[in-house]
This record gives C-alpha cells, structure tokens and sequence, in this order.
C-alpha cells in the first residue's frame, strides 16, 4: 500500500490509460462512532497498481456523479440504491457488515467498477485516479474538490480529448 497520495499523478493516469485495470470490492467495515455519522466503508483495491483503499457509498456516487457530467452521453454504469425498503433490508448504517444488504450492495458495487473500468475514455480519468488511489482522507476530500471542478473542456486526460473529439466528430465511438 502507498503511503503518499498520487491521486492527480500524470504518471499515475498515464499508467491507467488504455489498459485493462483489475479492482476489487471487499471487507466492508463500520465506520464513524455516532448515530449521525455512522456508515460502511468498503476496501477498494488495485492489484496491479499496488493500491488499497476505504470508500463509502457517498465517494462511489461522488465518483459517477462527476463522470457522468464529464463524460455527457458515455453510459456510465448505474450504481445500487441508497436504500432498499423491505423486511431485511435497512439503512447500511444500522445494519452489521455481514448483513445481506451490505453484501449485495458490495457485490453492485464491484460490477460498477469492473464495468466503468472497462471504458477506456474512463480509465485514465483524474477522479477515477483519486478514487483508486488516494489513501489519505483529507487528501482524497482536496482530490474530490480540485478533479470534480474539471470539465469537459477544461480536463485534458487522453480519454477525455478522445471522447470529446469523438463527439465533435459525430462517427460513432468504439471501444
């Protein structure tokens, strides 16, 4: 595990950029003491960029939020609801972390990576970078701030370039 965040690391982006990219969801764990502030957090890893990381819901919702207004008309994958009412499903606050909510929302949240890692105009993304990398969390708030200000005309990551040009281009894009 990296004890320095390299979340906004051209190398780090470079090193994304068009290759396939294994992550993983795991061990999810409670988190934060009081009744307000209590949540679950998921281990988030890279095996091959050596990266290991905790994520809330809210950081994965944050991370496709940002992405879907990037990257406007890219289907970037649904993540799972907040919540799901029902005689065994709660709030992941009040439940334990072998609870079948939080492992069915752990499993969602795996296909939601695998499948956004999968777009290569994704891949190399500063906020995808900071959310894989960036251990620290005061450091990752500072990477949400600086990388969710960046748009579709302002962020020059290489799949970003070639999702806009591909837009101004009007031909279909694959990948």
């Amino acid at each position: 595990m990296h004890a320095v965040c390299t979340c906004c690391c051209p190398q780090l982006a470079a090193r994304l950029e068009g290759r396939e990219l294994d992550v993983q969801v795991g061990q999810p764990s409670k988190a934060g003491g009081s009744m307000v502030s209590r949540h679950v957090a998921y281990l988030v890893s890279t095996p091959s960029l050596g990266y290991v990381v905790r994520r809330r819901f809210s950081d994965f919702c944050w991370l496709r939020g940002v992405l879907a207004g990037r990257f406007a008309g890219l289907f970037i994958p649904s993540l799972p609801p907040k919540e799901i009412q029902g005689a065994t499903f709660k709030s992941s606050s009040e439940v334990s972390e072998s609870s079948s909510f939080v492992n069915a929302r752990l499993q969602l949240l795996r296909l939601f990576l695998e499948e956004l890692v999968r777009i290569p105009f994704v891949r190399g993304d500063p906020s995808l970078t900071a959310f894989l990398s960036c251990n620290d969390d005061k450091e990752f708030e500072a990477a949400k701030e600086s990388t969710g200000r960046l748009t579709i005309f302002t962020d020059q990551s290489e799949g970003l370039a070639a999702w806009r040009d591909g837009l101004a281009d009007s031909r279909p894009l694959h990948w």
